[in-house]
């Protein structure tokens, strides 16, 4: 049982401690105590990675520039048509 001491301090029994801390201790056991080995495999999508990646950020203003760069990376044609696949 929990109760409020006149200081404002929450005091409760030695039991109950021992109690949550040997619970939490057992949970942090079998946790770690899990075989790897056992979690499912990793789900592939079929896909193949790309060997670039292209990263552009703070595109504000310049869209001019910005599609500039697209088409020079192959990612828009010369109309401005997405075509990175």
């Amino acid at each position: 049982m929990i109760t409020k001491d006149p200081g404002g301090f929450l005091r409760c029994g030695k039991a109950k401690i021992f109690s949550v801390a040997l619970i939490a201790f057992a949970g942090l056991i079998l946790t770690l105590g899990r075989d790897a080995s056992a979690a499912p495999p990793a789900v592939t999508t079929g896909t193949v990675a790309s060997e670039r990646v292209v990263a552009i950020a703070d595109v504000h203003g310049d869209y001019d520039q910005f599609v500039a760069v697209l088409r020079r990376m192959g990612l828009v044609d010369a109309s401005g048509k997405w075509a990175g696949g």
